[in-house]
């Protein structure tokens, strides 16, 4: 019986034949297409240059930013810069969104100033990717020390020439308390003019108060000969400074600080988004980025909770 079986099996050379041309033909058809489109089928190409043109037309009414139509640009150029003088156009050259360099802008038109190359993560529409890739070329210009008669031309001089000499300006006849003093008050100083009163009030405003008489020396541009000559005349008799809550502050807010960079606002307001609101100033130091304690020692005068 198994004999039977096994010859039922067998094939006869012509079948065997047979099996294998069948077997042959299936692979040839299951191949063709890819034959087909691999080495006879031209590739084509479609113009996409209408339905661009209609996107970029009718972008605001479709929700499209047409940026994504855009060809790829070419890598952002690098090269040295100082971000308290530079135009929108180098910023953009610099790889910076047109956001972004407006936002630089108009930092530096409401007083503000980069003293120091970390200043530049103040503005918080920095990412800190373009921060870190930008630092090494951030070159901060030294102070004019000079006394400039353009910038300060209404400013009062120490002396006035009179004839055949100079004739001495006297002192104020009574001290100027640095946190209540209004322009009138400031210009009365020796070397002081309206516009260096108005820049030290803007930073006095930003700050939230003068605790030390010694901050006024970190008003921006303000020369130390000029704040030496003006110390005896500075007082400090009310020393109360307004806070910033930091459970309601944004990012605009704490930014706003001279002693508050961008890239510090931001962690600030995504930790209290993450993990609800600060319950004490000391929180801050749950924010593992936050390691300087001089900077927190410095700050927590002016935030606090409420």
């Amino acid at each position: 019986m198994l004999r039977a079986f096994i010859q039922h099996l067998h094939f006869t050379k012509t079948e065997r034949f047979g099996a294998l041309g069948l077997a042959f033909i299936f692979c040839l058809v299951y191949m063709a297409p890819e034959i087909y489109h691999r080495y006879f089928l031209k590739a084509r190409k479609t113009d996409f240059g209408a339905f661009q043109r209609f996107v970029a037309a009718h972008a605001a009414d479709l929700g499209i930013e047409t940026d994504s139509l855009q060809p790829a640009k070419q890598p952002p150029a690098v090269f040295p810069f100082d971000p308290n003088t530079a135009s929108a156009e180098d910023f953009e050259r610099l790889g910076l969104s047109e956001k972004t360099a407006q936002s630089i802008l108009h930092y530096r038109e409401k007083g503000g100033q980069f003293r120091k190359p970390e200043d530049f993560q103040k503005i918080y529409t920095l990412s800190i990717k373009d921060f870190e890739r930008l630092e090494p070329y951030i070159r901060i210009s030294a102070k004019q020390e000079k006394w400039k008669d353009q910038d300060y031309a209404d400013a009062p001089r120490p002396a006035q020439y009179s004839g055949g000499g100079y004739e001495k300006k006297y002192a104020p006849r009574g001290p100027v308390d640095i946190n209540r003093s209004s322009v009138e008050d400031w210009v009365k100083l020796p070397m002081i003019g309206e516009k260096r009163a108005r820049q030290i009030i803007n930073f006095r405003e930003s700050l939230g108060g003068f605790l030390t008489v010694d901050q006024v020396r970190e008003v921006f541009n303000l020369p130390d000969s000029v704040y030496q000559m003006i110390l005896p005349h500075l007082v400090l008799e009310t020393k109360t400074v307004h806070k910033l809550n930091l459970n309601t502050a944004t990012i605009e807010d704490l930014n706003h600080h001279p002693y508050i960079s961008g890239k510090q606002a931001m962690l600030i307001v995504r930790y209290r988004e993450q993990h609800g609101a600060f319950a004490s100033v000391e929180d801050l130091k749950n924010i593992i980025a936050f390691k300087d304690q001089a900077w927190l020692e410095q700050i927590r005068p002016y935030v606090g909770i409420e």
